[in-house]
């Protein structure tokens, strides 16, 4: 139903029931379906924490250059019921901030059937360039770029995706693909369903699907401080390292092969069956496990290190 005028009684209303922050709120009725923007804005000094949460609906995190935490949070639904049903909990204590859009408990019933109504919080926010976050979903794409930090991303349905990232990464999906540039740290990375796509400079990895490919370009420096671990239930994996690359290769796949860079001075531990590689690169080191039931594992060079030569892969 779309929304029939107001005035400004009403929207004074509106701005009266929202929870407020450092700097009150702003409300926009849109005339597409009904939606109300509210905005939160912090001063701060130091590394904040940054906790932001919504029972469904997508969360986009940028930092800045500004001793700030901003945050605008739009709710969405089909009629301003829906939408005033929506509530919003703000908390400060020093230096953490939380910001979480909840779903109100009344449900539609008829016939028997329970129904939930149709509704969401969209967040937006930025933050000081070092900040530490927790961003959580119920549903909903979760988006951080340039951000510096113990940065935690979970969503129970929807895409992750992440730019110039750096500190220790953890990251969920239970369904949804994952893609990650420019990384500089540490990642854990698990989504039950979808694919997983990593580029950076990394100190310690653990990638884990149930089900899609698994892409890794190491950049040089990346090193292999504990044992690294990659698998997919089913699909393929490629990883590429540069040639100071030191750790040793444990790779194994049920149906497929393991696909070797001749261009890498991998040298293999003992004899080794097809869909089985055991190796060293440069002076060896911790394990790097490589899994799949079902696809090739291929090992390669890290374009630019080196022009490889024209036969670009030997299976094992």
């Amino acid at each position: 139903m779309s929304p029939t005028p107001r005035g400004s009684l009403v929207i004074g209303a509106l701005c009266a029931s929202v929870t407020l922050g450092a700097a009150g709120c702003v409300v926009k009725v849109d005339s597409s379906d009904y939606k109300i923007r509210e905005e939160q804005r912090f001063h701060v000094t130091g590394v904040p924490d940054v906790r932001l949460a919504t029972f469904d609906g997508p969360i986009t995190v940028r930092g800045w250059d500004r001793e700030e935490v901003y945050v605008e949070v739009e709710k969405r639904g089909r009629d301003r019921d829906e939408v005033q049903g929506i509530e919003v909990v703000v908390d400060r204590t020093g230096g953490q901030i939380s910001i979480e859009a909840r779903q109100p408990a009344d449900k539609k019933y008829g016939f028997g059937v329970v129904t939930t109504r149709s509704r969401e919080a969209r967040l937006v926010a930025s933050v000081p360039a070092a900040s530490n976050l927790v961003l959580r979903t119920g549903s909903g794409a979760l988006n951080v770029e340039r951000v510096s930090g113990r940065l935690e991303l979970r969503t129970s349905h929807g895409t992750v995706s992440g730019l110039d990232l750096r500190g220790d990464l953890y990251v969920h999906s239970d369904d949804g693909n994952i893609r990650l540039d420019g990384v500089d740290g540490r990642c854990d990375v698990v989504t039950s369903d979808g694919s997983i796509m990593l580029h950076g400079r990394l100190d310690g990895l653990r990638a884990r699907t149930g089900d899609g490919s698994v892409v890794a370009k190491l950049l040089p420096g990346s090193r292999a401080s504990a044992e690294w671990s990659l698998s997919t239930g089913d699909g393929p994996m490629v990883i590429y390292v540069a040639d100071d690359f030191a750790a040793e290769f444990d790779a194994e796949t049920s149906r497929g092969a393991v696909k070797l860079d001749p261009a890498l001075s991998l040298t293999p531990i003992g004899d080794t069956p097809r869909g089985i590689f055991r190796g060293t690169l440069a002076a060896g080191g911790q394990v790097v496990k490589l899994r799949t039931r079902e696809g090739a594992i291929t090992i390669k060079r890290l374009p630019g290190t080196l022009v490889p030569p024209a036969e670009t892969a030997v299976e094992r």
